[in-house]
């Protein structure tokens, strides 16, 4: 399996380092790079496209979510899915005092995230 790495002004980033990257540094352009420009994404209550996933993740940033213990579970040229646990808000998702976790299941094309689908698993 051949990693696909983004030349970024953080070095070389796989998918995966792009997203945790720009959770860490909200750098809207670091994703921009990594999402194909016919990006949409698909959860449980809304279907984005890039510049309203955009937008998502500046509101989300005022809301204070946090990625917390993320994990690559497969990447290839086709696809890439990861998932991770959530604080604050996201969306229309609260987690409140007990955490979900989101999974993102993400095709690619022009070996750039094309069409992203996101899962939210509800903290028992």
């Amino acid at each position: 399996m051949t990693e696909l790495l983004f030349e970024t002004k953080y070095g070389k980033l796989t998918g995966y380092e792009v997203f945790v990257k720009y959770c860490e540094t909200r750098d809207w352009e670091l994703m921009d790079q990594a999402l194909h420009d016919e990006y949409m994404c698909v959860d449980e209550l809304a279907v984005l496209d890039k510049e309203e996933m955009r937008q998502r993740a500046i509101d989300d940033k005022s809301r204070g979510f946090e990625l917390i213990d993320g994990k690559e579970i497969f990447d290839s040229e086709d696809v890439l899915i990861f998932s991770h646990l959530m604080k604050g808000d996201w969306g229309a998702y609260t987690a409140g005092e007990k955490y979900d976790e989101i999974i993102h299941v993400c095709l690619k094309k022009d070996k750039k995230v094309w069409r992203e689908m996101i899962k939210i698993k509800k903290a028992e």
